[in-house]
């Protein structure tokens, strides 16, 4: 049978597929019984036609028995001994085939093959001796979009035939693939899209002839000779909005980044974008290796000294910097002007035991910070002075602090945040009535900050909540109105209090509610069921309790 149908293949013409025609038939219960006998897998569409086979094994027997029913895309891998001329040469006759790839396979009628795969999209070809002439064939194949060959050979003359590929949006070639001439020849492929060189002796030389290429979107560089400068250049010469060049990290600097327990990540050109440095790491000898150092967006470090400080200014590119267990002794408060000096910085944490108003003076000049994090002991009306200064200032939380009277009434100079989170801080009733004069707020932590009846009543003007974050503190029910009237809300947090079911059905309803923590509270499973069902189909309810927590008899805050 396989001898007849060959025959007819070569005194005949086939017909080739008409654009857009699937030319495929669904499959019956015998050829997938005997798929899964050969342990070919498989997958079907929703109307029973194979979109994709993957061989290992009885090749040519598999081939035979699918070529009349047609399938999307085929894998074959395995030695050549499980795969003759014969079975190959049945591949141009399986009807759809739009995407081969082969592994680890030898035929020397490979190129006469190819010359019939005129439906072929794309082609994977591992360790597949092909040579020039079947390069310059595959070449010839209009409708191929995407081609990745590892590991094969290719001279000048080989590499011409990748100039014929102009519809081509994506290629891939390593060594001993890669040659001068093939890039070259690359660089005037006017429609690509994607370019693999992993694995190649590409060099920053190399890449030249690629710059300002009209189309090149992604370029993958692992394990080549080309460095991040050169990357670089490349990236920033490419037109497309938004090209990358990735896999040219430098692999010593790494090494030793790892050696000293850095937690670091890599931007898309390879370069050092972050750094976690860990207790009793030499931050010095980090920030003095890491190369190029302007690269760095993110810098997290415990115990950071004035010597180390005096280097971040180096890092022009910081947007984050998050500093703790400072030791005031070791970094004081006016080594912080050097972090005015970073024009992109936008986020500061900071858990500093010294005069953090000090601090908060150094940094006037910082005009692009826009989110602000203090843990420390005391801030007083000079301390919020300073932070109204910040003019993009839209988010400031403040923990574990001791906010003075006047520093409390000076919350209310603060009118552009938008956030605000004050955990585990003394405020007062005073505090909140400076809190509720800030009309823009959208969202506002109070967790484990201790509030009376009265002074969430000061908060009852404020009508752009989305979140609200309150415990310990047992709302009136001028407050639960309040929260219910605030048609924005989406997240409400109400723990350790004696909150019961009933207190629940002023929510029940709300039109955006999303997510509900009720943690430590009186309310029952049920309670919290009803809520959920009567807020969206996707809102959440959650109801933990701590053992340890014991809700209040009344509404008084624990003392």
């Amino acid at each position: 049978m396989l001898a007849v149908l060959l025959a007819l293949c070569t005194l005949t013409s086939i017909a080739l597929p008409v654009v857009g025609e699937d030319l495929r038939q669904p499959v019956g219960q015998e050829v997938l019984a005997f798929l899964k006998s050969t342990r070919t897998g498989h997958a079907l569409d929703d109307s029973g036609r194979l979109t994709r086979l993957r061989i290992e094994q009885r090749k040519d027997e598999v081939l035979e028995k699918v070529a009349s029913y047609g399938v999307e895309s085929i894998v074959i891998v395995g030695e050549s001994s499980d795969a003759s001329e014969v079975g190959l040469n049945l591949l141009p006759n399986v009807a759809g085939l739009k995407s081969l790839s082969l592994s680890n396979l030898s035929f020397k009628n490979f190129v006469s093959v190819v010359a019939r795969l005129t439906s072929l999209e794309h082609l994977e070809l591992h360790d597949v001796p092909i040579g020039d002439e079947g390069l310059r064939m595959i070449g010839k194949l209009r409708k191929l979009r995407s081609l990745k060959a590892s590991r094969i050979r290719m001279s000048t003359s080989g590499a011409e035939g990748l100039g014929d590929m102009q519809q081509l949006k994506a290629l891939g070639i390593d060594p001993p693939g890669f040659t001068p001439a093939a890039i070259q020849r690359i660089a005037g492929l006017t429609n690509l899209e994607a370019l693999t060189l992993d694995n190649s002796g590409a060099t920053d030389k190399d890449l030249e002839v690629l710059n300002g290429h009209p189309t090149l979107a992604l370029v993958s560089l692992e394990n080549t000779r080309a460095t991040p400068a050169g990357a670089g250049e490349l990236k920033d010469s490419l037109t497309s909005p938004n090209a990358y060049v990735v896999g040219t990290s430098d692999p010593k600097l790494l090494e030793f980044l790892d050696a000293r327990n850095v937690e670091h990540a890599e931007d898309n050109q390879g370069r050092v974008r972050s750094l976690t440095i860990g207790p009793g790491t030499d931050v010095v000898a980090v920030l003095e290796r890491v190369r190029p150092i302007d690269a760095l967006a993110e810098f997290n470090c415990p115990r950071l000294t004035a010597s180390g400080m005096k280097l971040l200014p180096k890092a022009s590119n910081l947007e984050s910097v998050s500093l703790w267990d400072c030791d005031a002794a070791q970094l004081p408060a006016e080594s912080f002007v050097h972090l005015a000096a970073l024009p992109k910085l936008r986020s500061l944490r900071i858990w500093y035991p010294g005069d953090v108003e000090e601090v908060l003076g150094g940094l006037r000049d910082a005009n692009s910070l826009r989110s602000v994090t203090i843990d420390t002991p005391r801030l007083t009306a000079r301390g919020v002075a300073y932070l109204a200064e910040f003019p993009a200032l839209t988010w400031l939380d403040l923990q574990n602090v001791q906010i003075t009277p006047g520093g409390a009434k000076a919350l209310g100079k603060l009118r552009n945040l938008k956030q605000l989170g004050v955990w585990d801080s003394q405020l007062g009733d005073e505090g909140l009535a400076a809190i509720g004069t800030l009309q823009g707020l959208k969202t506002l932590d109070l967790m484990g900050t201790a509030a009376t009846p009265q002074g969430l009543a000061s908060l009852h003007g404020l009508s752009k909540l989305q979140e609200f974050r309150l415990a310990h503190t047992m709302p009136s029910e001028a407050t639960f109105r309040w929260l219910v009237s605030l048609q924005d809300l989406k997240l409400l947090l109400l723990e350790k209090m004696p909150l019961t079911d009933r207190d629940l059905e002023y929510f029940h309803g709300h039109p955006r509610l999303g997510i509900v923590i009720l943690d430590n509270t009186r309310v029952s499973e049920s309670g919290a069921t009803a809520l959920k069902e009567s807020l969206t189909s996707d809102a959440e309810v959650t109801l933990l309790e701590d053992e340890s927590y014991t809700t209040q008899p009344d509404d008084s805050p624990p003392q």
